[in-house]
């Protein structure tokens, strides 16, 4: 079966296209994109992802509950 799902119609009608951009994340939550096109996702178990735009997967890090969000500075600053 192929990753590619069209199952779904956008506000003009046209239909939309959703397709599988990385795996082996644990169900990835919220979705960040900074300004070197990495995306970032937090792991229902504290992981931390960033996603290369080959759909490279690096588990960054691992907190001790769930990533609530995640906020990145304009500026790189931390």
């Amino acid at each position: 079966m192929s990753p590619r799902i069209s199952s779904a119609k956008d506000q003009v009608g046209q239909e939309a296209v959703f397709e599988v951009f990385a795996k082996g994340l644990d169900h990835p939550e919220c979705v960040a994109i900074d300004r070197y096109g990495h995306v970032w996702a937090g792991g229902e178990a504290g992981q931390l992802y960033r996603i290369d735009a080959s759909g490279g997967v690096e588990n960054v890090t691992t907190l001790r509950w769930f990533i609530a969000g995640i906020v990145l500075s304009p500026l790189d600053h931390s």
